[in-house]
């Protein structure tokens, strides 16, 4: 984990879900490769994802998700 911090503020820093999954023993996504494959969060960690892209698509998938 350690590494990981350190190497983080690099512009060539590049992180995979996988790789992320594996070095914090993270709990409620799973990254699966292949032709099925892709990455699978709970509901109420992809709303915090979503927050990265923008505001407004976090609030648009809470309304979409949460039927409010």
């Amino acid at each position: 984990m350690r590494g990981l911090l350190k190497r983080g503020g690099l512009n060539s820093f590049t992180l995979t879900p996988k790789q992320w999954i594996q070095t914090t023993a993270v709990i409620g996504i799973i990254s699966k490769a292949g032709g099925y494959g892709g990455t699978y969060a709970q509901k109420d960690i992809a709303f915090e994802f979503s927050s990265w892209i923008s505001v407004e698509f976090k609030l648009y998938l809470i309304k979409e998700f949460h039927g409010s």
